[in-house]
């Protein structure tokens, strides 16, 4: 396990761009070899370039976890089809809010979606990824997918993020959740990490303090 690296090709968002479960991640079709290998190496995935409706921002069209991918309606044909090669569900939520990444964020053990979600799509959400859905915003944000970073050994948050928030994170991904911030300051932690539960890949701008708290956070310390 390498744990978590940071990218030193000065790039800061990198969660806007990449979606990564323990399998797979999925990349810009533009992103350059140098990051491909850095990403490959620290979250020991096969690597898919792809667009998602026809956009670079992968991380914020699409959510999921182990288990299955959720899409937005606007996903192209060749998109889908590329996808359904390497997950073993891909559903496509029948929601206008297409911005998935920002708006759903999950683990093997549980999921937290935007408040105004609709029935079906959660009905759908539930199935693809095999876990129970909880509606709730964090620190009063209802776009939840952006609030935090989940895998199936811990948790990083918004530091504005609640103690009584914190107690029921912990129970709906059942892992430790703890406070952080990325590329020197940004609470919005979603946009400057990718991780699954191998690795981690954080922006170029982030501290060593910040390294530290979400190498902790992620399950990356020594010992963990």
């Amino acid at each position: 396990m390498v744990g978590v690296v940071k990218m030193s090709f000065r790039i800061d968002n990198l969660g806007v761009y990449c979606f990564s479960n323990n399998n797979h991640t999925l990349i810009s079709v533009d992103a350059s070899d140098k990051v491909i290998r850095t990403i490959r190496n620290a979250l020991e995935t096969e690597i898919i370039r792809i667009t998602i409706a026809g956009t670079t921002l992968v991380g914020t069209m699409v959510a999921g976890n182990n288990n299955g991918l959720l899409v937005p309606y606007t996903i192209e044909d060749h998109e889908l089809a590329l996808l359904r090669e390497f997950f073993p569900k891909v559903e496509v939520l029948p929601t206008k809010m297409t911005a998935l990444g920002n708006i759903i964020l999950a683990n093997d053990y549980g999921a937290l979606v935007h408040p105004k979600l609709g029935s079906k799509s959660i009905e759908i959400a539930e199935k693809t990824l095999g876990v129970k859905i909880t509606k709730m915003p964090i620190a009063g944000v209802p776009t939840v997918g952006i609030m935090g970073v989940v895998n199936n050994k811990g948790m990083l948050v918004h530091p504005n993020t609640s103690d009584d928030e914190i107690k029921l994170l912990r129970e709906i991904f059942s892992v430790s959740v703890e406070r952080g911030t990325v590329n020197r300051g940004n609470g919005y932690v979603k946009l400057g990490i990718v991780a699954n539960s191998r690795g981690a890949v954080v922006g170029s701008s982030t501290t060593g303090f910040e390294l530290a708290v979400i190498e902790r956070a992620l399950g990356f310390s020594e010992g963990d």
